[in-house]
């Protein structure tokens, strides 16, 4: 920590009076010597503790008149500073304002007479000399003069930062009565509580007032999930407000109010500088799309980046929450949504921890973090700021941060500047950082760098040390955020997907850009309701772009159609294999011009097979060489990979990594929406069983299907089930003849499987290692699965496997997945599958607790008896208690009162899977009814999530009625939000006859929901404890969960 630290008050003092030396060697003296004295010596004696403490509080002494007038005087010192001497004197003007706020306070409490009766004795300071409380008045030194005063920052605004002040007064209120209570003349009789709620009060007041002097307080108040209002910043002057106010395109606020009151002197800008900002300002006016990329000028007009960049929303988490999982989903759930990402950068660089703490910025590929970054880099005003953009893919990977700004330096400016030479001659500004890719380089690495973002804070650091401090912002992708170590105290950012007002907002420009071709018929506009119709292909800022790309040709589909979301995909991704052909094509006719297109999409299938079947979502370039040369046998199409071009398709990613050493083996690809590859998948998979027909396909074999087990022997399909998706929807599409001659084809392969002739025709295939007993397992899983796709309601096993012993063969082939695949393949594929007798179904829904997968298998290979012990013996032992459709409501009824009343573990949660249809009965009636009561009885004291998650389940598989339209009514009151989300609650509703006669017909059991703190959030939802209690046996708790869900597949939670 630098020893003028603008955090602490000791360095705020430092650093208010670095300019007049005479003022702070006077305040020194009035404070007994502790700002200028080494910390360690600053304690000379009783004397020292008592100017250090009393100076600050005594408005005779000297120092308080000095430090008051300097505090006054800030926002015009601020004008004869820049850079990072103008962010320490703000930072330690809000040091001192806080700890001023506090003995402002204390002074009142005390009053004159106390204060002046608490001079020390001659014993007290014999007794401070030989030590008998030096140490509780070294530990309030300690306090009050060098430990962090906290400030606003990009993880807390002003407003949040007010209750973590609020408790650092706490901590030095109580030294400062461990203190006074060594003293004689202290009899008690203050309140340090109303002391610091005072204290607390005017540290607000203060701040407020100051804020329309200085811009970075206005800042800091306008920032956070509890931003002040305007009516208490009012007193700001016009030129901050209508800065604060603007929100133009591409982070032009952050530009506005970073530029606000510059240096009264400006400087002329050194050629390194003017080298930098030329480099970094030229993006704004480039076009969203290269002119190298395919569909240039192809009838639409591309907007330049500075007029169609859209600031995304997110959500922040610091460092310091006691589990950091930016990498999980299910984490960021709690963290609200923010959409003031502008505010949150302008924080995050004028704050006193923004050059200690880099910020980790991430969002999946596509969210526009490389384009933020660009855009940053163009907005921050040079006068202050000097920025170094870092694409680490285009760095040495493995070289030290130092050195790898060193080289994007180099890149940049054609080696014409270095790192020391830059920041030499921007001592004046903040110097800012951007390392842009993580992931990458992550990815590239030949060590493993866990501990990059450690290096980045030595960095900083270092910087700092030298007198040179850095500010830094590292991007990646979201899941690679585990492969990280992150530093304790560094804000997360996570980008958020578009919503429907983002959307608006980038459609609003690129109709606007292309009003003229709108208007000739050569483009076609996208309107935000058509665009919403399709909320995965919006959801990122290049999806969004690809989608208007697609829609701005007036002759490709229409997205308004009656499209399949398969249909939907082949449009999107054919058309711009369409427009990656055109370009090179010349004449050639229009069948030449059509085998292209379709050597563009075999070429993607490729690459979408080769991240499948590695079960990854990326595919280096080397391992694609590998698959194109296997793959090439008898087939004319190029199969060297690196003369593709699929790295300029918009939905590639191509993550070239370490450019600066050119090694093949770190050029990887990834799909910018893993949908597309799994679109792909199905496509390519389609083709190659077509392939294999009789007499279908222009490349087709007749007597093996080599080609399918290399392709489909790996992975099962049930891993990505979007896959099985678009299967069913692409074979739907198919003539019916075609569809039954593939029906035929998997009838005779399925109980041929394991015998199968051996080929070495795509031996070279080889995505994961060889192991012939999970390729067995793997290509019958797919057959079966296949052949599923056909039958949406089910296959009777006899149709399914056309042999005398199909059940000996059908359980021999279960047990034969169980013992191939590994343990989340097998759990993904019997949950998929469904069994009711014979008949064989395919549920493609989500599933719920992967423990199930037991009952799942035994389900499928038939054995009930083996179901049923496994179903009571995970509602006694384990607490699950599983749902299947074809399961009588006794037997459901039982299995859960054979949980809930097992008294061996006191105090049990019992996790209770309910479907979303079920079949009327007398019993299951009386259960909505007692769930209605409770509803009734307790909804006050339940939050609405829990409320919306019941209503929202039973809307969709009960009558209202057996809620009862009271109840309706009652929970309506409680939260009128429901009407919002349901305004058709209450209508037509008429009130159920209920008996309220204690126990409910057969089950004999009421429910009462336990205390709503035991309401949490589990791996799919909130989970909400209830409790049951027959007439005979003690309460035991039982969980209804976000397990109130649709169970997949006709059969109810995929057989279960």
């Amino acid at each position: 920590m630098p020893k003028d630290h603008p955090l602490t008050y000791r360095g705020a003092l430092r650093i208010l009076g670095s300019d007049d030396p005479s003022w702070l060697k006077a305040v020194d003296r009035a404070l007994g010597g502790v700002i200028l004295a080494a910390p360690a010596v600053a304690l000379f004696g009783p004397a020292g503790v008592a100017a250090a403490v009393w100076g600050a509080v005594d408005q005779k002494n000297q120092a308080f008149t000095l430090i008051q007038d300097t505090l006054r005087a800030v926002s015009q010192r601020r004008l004869k500073t820049a850079g990072y001497e103008r962010r320490k004197l703000v930072a330690a003007a809000h040091t001192v304002l806080v700890v001023t706020s506090f003995f402002e306070s204390l002074r009142e409490r005390l009053g004159n007479a106390v204060f002046d009766a608490l001079a020390l004795t001659t014993d007290e300071q014999v007794g401070m000399a030989s030590g008998w409380d030096r140490g509780q008045g070294e530990k309030l030194v300690d306090k009050l003069y060098a430990v962090d005063v906290p400030a606003p920052s990009a993880t807390r605004g002003f407003e949040e930062n007010v209750v973590v002040v609020q408790g650092w007064l706490v901590e030095l209120a109580d030294r400062v009565v461990s203190y006074l209570e060594l003293l004689a003349a202290w009899h008690g009789g203050v309140d340090f509580e109303e002391v610091v709620k005072t204290a607390t009060v005017k540290y607000r007041e203060h701040y407020l007032r100051m804020a329309s002097d200085v811009p970075e307080f206005l800042m800091w108040a306008s920032f956070g999930e509890h931003a002040a209002t305007r009516a208490e910043v009012c007193d700001t002057r016009h030129a901050l407000a209508a800065a604060l106010d603007h929100h133009g395109a591409a982070l032009i606020r952050i530009e506005r109010l970073l530029s606000l009151d510059p240096p009264a002197v400006q400087s002329v800008l050194p050629d390194s500088r003017v080298t930098i900002h030329q480099a970094n300002t030229s993006v704004l006016n480039l076009s969203i799309v290269p002119d190298s990329r395919p569909g240039h000028r192809d009838g639409a007009e591309f907007p330049t980046v500075g007029q169609i960049y859209v600031n995304p929303r997110y959500r922040i988490s610091g460092g310091e929450m006691p589990e950091v999982k930016p990498w999980d989903e299910k984490w960021w759930r709690d963290r609200s949504v923010r959409d003031d990402l502008d505010m949150l950068l302008a924080t995050h660089l004028t704050s006193a921890d923004g050059a200690e703490w880099p910020l980790l910025l991430l969002g999946h590929p596509g969210a526009g973090k490389s384009m933020l970054m660009k855009v940053l880099a163009a907005r921050l005003p040079v006068s202050e700021y000097t920025v170094v953009r870092v694409p680490l893919r285009r760095v040495d990977v493995d070289a030290p941060v130092y050195d790898q700004v060193e080289q994007a330096l180099s890149a940049t400016t054609h080696g014409r500047v270095t790192w020391p030479t830059l920041v030499e001659q921007s001592k004046s500004t903040v110097r800012v950082v951007l390392l842009d890719g993580l992931d990458e380089l992550l990815q590239a690495s030949s060590n493993r760098r866990m501990g990059y973002l450690q290096e980045v804070v030595d960095f900083q650091r270092r910087e700092a040390g030298m007198d040179r401090p850095v500010v830094v912002i590292v991007t990646s992708r979201t899941v690679v955020a585990d492969r990280v170590t992150i530093p304790e105290r560094s804000p997360v950012v996570r980008l958020e997907e578009f919503d429907e007002t983002e959307v608006a907002a980038w459609l609003d420009i690129w109709n606007e850009v292309n009003r003229a071709g709108a208007r000739a018929g050569t483009f076609r506009p996208l309107d935000v309701e058509t665009a919403m119709t399709h909320p995965d292909l919006v959801e990122q800022p290049l999806l969004l772009f690809m989608l208007a790309l697609h829609s701005a040709d007036p002759n490709s589909v229409s997205l308004d159609a009656d499209l399949s979301k398969a249909a939907l995909y082949g449009h999107l991704l054919e058309s711009f294999a369409r427009r990656e052909v055109t370009r090179p094509f010349g004449n050639r006719s229009e069948e030449d011009f059509e085998e292209a297109v379709e050597d563009q999409m075999w070429r993607l299938g490729i690459v979408a097979l080769g991240m499948f079947n590695r079960g990854r979502h990326d595919i280096t370039e080397v391992e694609l060489e590998q698959d194109a040369r296997a793959f090439a046998e008898g087939d004319s199409r190029e199969a060297t990979a690196s003369k593709w071009t699929i790295g300029q398709f918009f939905f590639v990613h191509l993550a070239e990594t370490n450019e600066h050493v050119q090694r093949l083996s770190e050029k990887s690809y990834e799909f910018l929406h893993a949908t597309f590859g799994e679109y792909l998948v199905a496509r390519h998979l389609l083709g190659v069983v077509i392939q294999q027909l009789p007499s279908g396909g222009r490349r087709r074999d007749r007597n093996h299907d080599d080609l399918m087990f290399a392709a489909m022997s790996h992975q099962p399909l049930s891993n990505r089930r979007t896959v099985l998706t678009f299967l069913q929807e692409l074979v739907g599409a198919l003539p019916q003849a075609q569809q039954d001659s593939i029906i035929r084809m998997l009838r005779e392969l399925l109980p041929q499987h394991r015998k199968r002739n051996r080929s070495d025709r795509f031996a070279d295939y080889r995505p994961l290692p060889t192991d012939h007993v999970r390729e067995l397992a793997a290509y019958s899983a797919n057959l079966v699965l296949l052949r599923l796709v056909f039958a949406p309601d089910g296959m009777p096993l006899d149709q399914l496997w056309s042999s005398d012993d199909n059940q000996v063969q059908w359980r021999s082939m279960v047990e034969l997945w169980r013992a191939g695949l590994d343990g989340a393949s097998w759990q993904d594929l019997v949950s998929s599958l469904g069994r009711h007798v014979d008949l064989i179904l395919l549920g493609l829904e989500d599933i719920h607790e992967a423990v199930v997968a037991d009952v799942s298998h035994a389900r499928l290979t038939g054995d009930i008896d083996l179901v049923r012990r496994l179903r009571y013996g995970f509602a006694v032992n384990d607490s699950i208690l599983t749902w299947a459709r074809f399961d009588g409501p006794k037997e459901n009824v039982d299995l859960l009162i054979s949980g809930a009343l097992d008294s061996s573990i006191p105090g049990r949660m019992v996790n209770l899977v309910l479907p979303d249809e079920v079949e009327e009965s007398q019993t299951w009636n009386r259960a909505v009814e007692i769930i209605g009561r409770v509803l009734k009885d307790r909804g006050s004291r339940l939050p609405y999530e829990a409320i919306d998650l019941i209503i929202g389940w039973g809307l969709g598989s009960v009558p209202k009625a057996r809620f009862g339209l009271q109840v309706l009514r009652e929970l309506v009151v409680m939260h009128p939000k429901l009407l919002e989300k349901y305004p058709d609650l209450l209508e037509d509703c008429p009130a159920p006859k209920v008996a309220d006669n204690g126990p409910v017909g057969e089950l004999g059991y009421v429910i009462t929901v336990l205390n709503e703190d035991q309401i949490h959030s589990s791996g799919r939802g909130s989970v909400i404890p209830v409790e049951i209690a027959t007439r005979d046996s003690p309460v035991q708790p039982i969980v209804l969960s976000e397990a109130l869900e649709p169970p997949p597949g006709p059969e109810g939670a995929a057989g279960r």
